[in-house]
């Protein structure tokens, strides 16, 4: 069933000049996982922290031009699959090249350059770009679940600058495939199977009515894009495939549909001011549920720095890092006692 709670608070307060004003804040149920968000105003913004127009990055992408992802260096600097997976090393189609992750999350962890191009700016990816980098991943997926099956929990992510949790500025995607879900795909796993009734998807109907809602943004193909009713995050876009409910069963059309999409999105983003962004795409090789995507809007990169939060975090509320606890401690213990 579908539920779209929401409650009015509201209130009142005295300003400076003695007049009273009314406010209304709203708080929304997200119908998909339960968790509730606050939705306010328009909140002042301070100039020193968020000054207008894009940020001038310049200077990050050359002092950081040369990267392991760049030129001829992504065949001499990334590491390479074993055979079995793949006998050259590495997935290539068409400019986009994908290869184990060196930091992997999961059983399965691999990184999608969309070309040696250092830098694409958030609105200047091609919609050709993103139908090979996601073809690219597609096949990967393809090929692990020909050899695990048991591994059937599959996500797609997109970190776009360090303000996103990307760990180099040179565009990339990552696939993560692991028999264990993240936390939120075991949250649209379980809405899924819950809340569907008599065999009618739960997200189909979800999509289907916020196609025809205040919340629309667009349908390309079979894939309906529309702004989530209680975002989890800033700007968050959810988006669901009409028929497809697994990885293999996309075709050519439907990733070049799902990019035409994702490329617009990024256009408004810019438009706004933004250089940074975040994507997810699950998948079950059982089809556990329809194909189900989130794309959110980040704070703007400025120079030098990167957020603790990634698309691991932020679109799949999954916890990630790579600081181990017990390693931490053990420094602790041999460098530092009490005064």
């Amino acid at each position: 069933m579908l539920e779209f709670t929401e409650q009015l608070l509201e209130g009142d307060f005295i300003l400076p000049d003695n007049t009273t004003s009314h406010y209304t804040a709203r708080r929304r149920v997200d119908p998909i996982t339960g968790f509730s968000c606050r939705i306010t105003g328009k909140r002042p913004v301070d100039p020193a922290t968020n000054p207008k127009g894009r940020p001038d990055i310049s200077q990050q992408v050359e002092a950081t031009r040369g990267c392991p992802f760049c030129g001829g260096n992504v065949l001499k600097m990334t590491p390479r699959f074993p055979p079995h997976i793949h006998p050259d090393g590495r997935f290539i189609k068409g400019e986009s090249i994908l290869f184990p992750n060196l930091m992997p999350y999961g059983r399965y962890s691999a990184v999608t350059i969309f070309s040696t191009q250092h830098h694409i700016p958030l609105g200047d990816f091609t919609a050709g770009e993103y139908e090979d980098a996601l073809g690219n991943c597609l096949d990967y997926v393809h090929t692990i679940q020909t050899l695990d099956p048991l591994s059937s929990y599959q996500a797609i992510t997109q970190n776009i600058l360090p303000s996103s949790g990307g760990a180099l500025l040179h565009p990339h995607i990552q696939v993560n495939i692991d028999r264990e879900p993240m936390s939120y795909h075991q949250l649209l796993t379980q809405c899924e199977g819950e809340k569907s009734q008599e065999n009618h998807s739960f997200l189909l109907a979800l999509a289907r009515h916020e196609e025809e809602s205040d919340r629309a943004l667009m349908t390309v193909g079979e894939w309906t894009f529309f702004m989530a009713f209680a975002p989890l995050a800033a700007a968050e876009v959810q988006v669901v495939h009409a028929s497809k409910r697994t990885f293999n069963q996309l075709n050519v059309d439907d990733v070049a549909a799902f990019s035409k999409g994702v490329t617009a999105i990024h256009r408004f983003w810019k438009d706004m001011g933004k250089n940074a962004a975040n994507m997810v795409l699950f998948s079950t090789v059982e089809g556990k549920h329809p194909l189900f995507g989130r794309l959110m809007m980040r704070a703007p990169y400025r120079a030098w720095y990167r957020t603790d939060r990634s698309a691991y975090e932020v679109t799949a509320l999954e916890a990630a890092g790579d600081l181990i606890p017990e390693l931490l401690a053990e420094s602790f213990r041999k460098s530092y006692r009490p005064d």
